[in-house]
């Protein structure tokens, strides 16, 4: 049981501020990349999806290889 349940919404709050503020921030870089990993498809043919992989492994922080990952997925269909 918390004692201040109203601070408790507050810190979420400014988690989902935080969160869309990085989104915003980052959103071209993400399309970007993503769009940088697509056009290495028809050179890697079998490879790519193994390459992929390990590039977005190496991209940091976490929350930022999601959003190129996603982009990518949106990219690709």
């Amino acid at each position: 049981m918390t004692l201040f349940p109203s601070t408790m919404r507050f810190g979420g709050w400014i988690k989902r501020q935080l969160r869309a503020e990085f989104h915003q921030a980052n959103q071209a870089r993400a399309e970007a990349e993503a769009q940088r990993l697509l056009a290495a498809k028809a050179e890697l043919g079998g490879r790519w999806l193994s390459w992929v992989a390990a590039e977005l492994y190496a991209l940091k922080p976490a929350a930022y290889a999601q959003m190129v990952r996603r982009e990518l997925q949106r990219l690709n269909n």
